[in-house]
């Protein structure tokens, strides 16, 4: 934890409701679940012993919120909010708050949905205020030089 947490990008998601294509776009983010001790284990199986436990105001001050899911796959049909929160947003980066409640179309499971996700994306506000660190950045050197031996491991 000497560099912090990382954002990551995750390519676009394209899927259709009705007659309308939607995109979330790729946008930098970290995800974090809300697990019941009883599900740790299946959870760790999935995605790794790693667990980083961090309080609801942290992700609050940086525009942190929980995950609306919506319909049970990406091809849905028919769910009216997401529609109008695709046609409405001005951001469409916003859109990173959604995700489905099914990773599978033919097995209504609701995994996705079990996570109770949280996420906080990139916004220029966070860098201007200090609540993130660009590594990219030369004059944030500590960070820079880590950043630089990623990039050539």
């Amino acid at each position: 934890m000497r560099y912090g947490l990382w954002l990551t990008v995750e390519p676009a998601v394209k899927f259709r409701i009705d007659k309308h294509h939607v995109t979330i776009p790729s946008t930098p983010k970290v995800c974090f679940t809300e697990l019941k001790l009883s599900e740790s284990r299946s959870h760790a199986l999935r995605y790794g012993r790693l667990g980083i436990g961090v309080k609801r105001p942290y992700l609050f001050a940086r525009g942190g919120r929980p995950v609306a899911y919506f319909g049970y796959h990406d091809s849905i049909h028919n769910d009216q909010f997401l529609t109008q929160c695709a046609a409405d947003l001005n951001n469409k980066m916003l859109l990173n708050f959604f995700k489905p409640m099914n990773s599978s179309p033919h097995n209504l499971n609701y995994d996705l949905y079990s996570e109770s996700e949280w996420r906080f994306l990139f916004m220029e506000y966070l860098l201007a205020d200090g609540r993130l660190i660009d590594p990219q950045n030369q004059k944030n050197r500590r960070h820079y030089e880590y950043f630089l031996t990623l990039k050539h491991s």
